[in-house]
């Protein structure tokens, strides 16, 4: 009976964090994409319209491609998707730090968000539909070599 009500309970958190709601005292900025099989590990895939209000926040930006021509503004840093493993250093040591990674067409960035998820992050975003769809929705992008670190 435990087993059954502790189900439940994390059932409806799933639900009502997919909702882009609040569960407990975290808002969760998106649909909830699941890592494996462990139900608390989840990542989150947001919309273009949340990610622009990520980009004014204080939130570590990652683009994820292997060579990035246009990216998102205040983008932090270029750590190409298979070396996401290899680059944990990189990565705040405060694992529930937020953290948006993205890449062109967004088939590369749910790869890096798994990895980061895989080694501790709690709060990882991956911006639905990459860059490209970023752009056709009507937000700014800029040179690669314009970003601010």
């Amino acid at each position: 009976m435990k087993k059954a009500l502790i189900g439940v309970v994390v059932l409806l958190s799933l639900i009502l964090s997919s909702c882009g709601g609040v569960v407990g005292t975290i808002e969760t900025p998106g649909d909830v994409v699941q890592v494996g099989s462990d139900s608390t590990k989840v990542y989150y895939e947001i919309t273009p319209a949340k990610c622009a209000d990520y980009l004014a926040k204080d939130c570590l930006v990652v683009a994820v491609d292997s060579v990035p021509s246009m990216i998102l503004p205040n983008t932090d840093l270029f750590i190409s998707y298979p070396t996401v493993k290899d680059n944990m250093s990189q990565f705040p040591s405060d694992k529930n730090s937020p953290i948006l990674v993205y890449c062109t067409s967004g088939e590369y960035s749910h790869i890096a968000a798994e990895a980061l998820v895989e080694n501790g992050y709690t709060y990882v975003m991956e911006l639905k539909g990459g860059s490209f769809y970023y752009s056709r929705q009507g937000y700014a992008l800029a040179p690669a070599n314009s970003n601010k670190s």
